[in-house]
Order: C-alpha cells, then structure tokens, then sequence
C-alpha cells in the first residue's frame, strides 16, 4: 500500500512538471486530467445497488436450448405501445452463471434507445445502419472518463444543446460515455440530453432526474457476487441501467412527433473451461422494439 502511494505521488509530481513545461492551455490541463484521472470520489462513498429484481438470475440447464433461443429472439422489427410505469432507456448488463471449476455460462446485454419520428417505417436492415443517435458525453477527447460531477456539469452547459442532431428520422434521447477499465468509477455514465433537460426544467437529485419531488429519471447500477477464484476478483454479474417514467415519455412524444426505438443486442457464451479466454461456443442477436404513445 505505501509502494503504490509512493509511486501515485512521483506520478503527479512528473505530470504536474510536464503540465508546467509544456505551458499548457486551461482547458488542456482539464483534458489531460480527464483522461488520467484515476477515480471517481462519489463512486468511491457509494453504495452499489444489488440486483434488481426484474432482471432474473442466469440457470442454464441446457447449454443448446440456451444458446440456440437466440435465434429465434434476433433479427426482429416489433412494436408495442407504451405498457410499464417505468421504460428502460439504456442498459448494459453482463449476468453470469458459476460452477465448482469456473464459470461456464455468461450474457451480455447492450440496450440503447433513440427517438424516430412519427409516420416512418423503417426495415430490420434499416434500423441497424440508422439507429445509433447517441450524444458522447465527454468535452475533449473519447478516451477521457467522466464522473458524475463532472456528467452533471457538462449536461447544465448550453453548448451541449447545439450538439442535437437535427435529421429527418431520429433524435436523440441519451446522452452516453463509457468510461475506462482502469477508473475506478461508474463504467457507464448515462443521462438524458441538454435539451430535453432544459425543455421539461429537470434537475438532479444524485444522478435521478426529477421535476419537482417526481422522480422522471432513474440511473441504477448494480452487481452481485465474485468468481470462486482464490486468484480473481472479477464480478459474476453488473449492471447499468437508465430509466424513464412513462409521463416523461409520453410528453416527448406528443411534444415532438415521434416513438422510441429500442436497440437490443444480446451474446450467450459457453466456456469448457476456466482457462479459455474466448468461449467455446456462442451465439448472438440484434433485435429492435418501437415503443409508440
């Protein structure tokens, strides 16, 4: 522990020399600092959810009958009309099965959404070219990570408003950064965009969006359990999801003529071994669900 103290401070005290020498910019000096910095100081006092209880835990009984089900999840174009209190707008999983000698199953979930205008019909080859209208949520470069003060600050900024992008068929609904391996802080950092903040006068509580004591926006993360390695510390199963009550939604779709596309890509991996860096067998599928008013 006091090795590693030892080498954070020479590390600052090398770049804070570089930083002088190099007689950078303000705004240089913050991008530098975004892309090295190494944690999150809320994520550190935080509380990690568990597992919601929507989101069921992975039992695989039959590897065939679990891997081959995607096929017949993938490749679909289905709409439905707003049903639940609360509409996932976001959500990046990974759900994992354990054993006596490793870990042979494992999901993963990438959800996102967009807003697609009223009246258009769209085909499954369609969707996957157009469907990612996503804001990046980060000021200087892709490789920065962001915390949530720092999220917080970008999304109250004008300038994030003229980033909308004014095309034909979407709009965007999120706004999304995934930040780095190496930070230790929330992996994805996920909100509603600047404008639709400003057009319904949000505000933050914590990361939730809310419009006076309602809460219209909910930002979960989550985990549950390790691997039984005595030499790992890897997660079995993570989670980040965002959600949006049903009010706010139906606003937005009154408000600007349009339904919400969901992008679905779900991979199930098979591992013979603890050993295997890449899985044995696996499949996966993309599916897309438009949501109307």
């Amino acid at each position: 522990m006091e090795v590693g103290l030892k080498v954070f401070d020479l590390f600052n005290q090398i770049l804070d020399e570089i930083v002088e020498k190099s007689k950078l910019s303000i705004d240089q000096t913050e991008g530098v600092w975004r892309i090295l910095q190494p944690t999150d100081p809320e994520y550190k006092l935080s509380r990690i959810g568990p597992r919601p209880k929507d989101i069921a835990l992975l039992v695989v009984s039959d590897k065939n009958i679990w891997l081959s089900e995607l096929d017949r999840k993938g490749g679909k174009v289905v709409r439905r009309r707003v049903a639940r209190k609360w509409i996932t707008l976001f959500e990046h999983r990974i759900l994992s099965q354990d054993a006596v000698h490793g870990v042979p199953y494992r999901s993963k979930l990438l959800l996102y959404s967009s807003l697609i205008r009223k009246g258009l019909l769209f085909s499954f080859e369609d969707l996957r070219e157009e469907s990612f209208h996503v804001l990046k949520l980060c000021r200087f470069d892709d490789n920065e990570s962001v915390t949530l003060d720092q999220a917080r600050e970008l999304l109250a900024h004008e300038y994030r408003s003229s980033t909308l992008a004014k095309r034909d068929s979407f709009l965007p609904i999120l706004t999304w950064q995934s930040n780095s391996l190496l930070f230790l802080g929330y992996r994805e950092v996920v909100s509603l965009p600047t404008y639709l903040i400003n057009r319904y006068g949000l505000t933050y509580k914590g990361f939730d969006l809310y419009k006076d004591d309602k809460c219209l926006t909910r930002y979960e993360v989550w985990q549950e359990g390790y691997e039984d390695e005595s030499y790992s510390r890897e997660l079995l199963s993570y989670g980040t999801r965002l959600l949006i009550h049903k009010s706010l939604l139906q606003k937005i779709f009154g408000d600007y003529r349009v339904h919400l596309c969901q992008s679905t890509f779900e991979k199930r991996l098979y591992y013979k071994s603890r050993h295997d860096k890449k899985a044995t067998e696996m499949n996966s599928s993309k599916a897309f669900l438009i949501i109307q008013g």
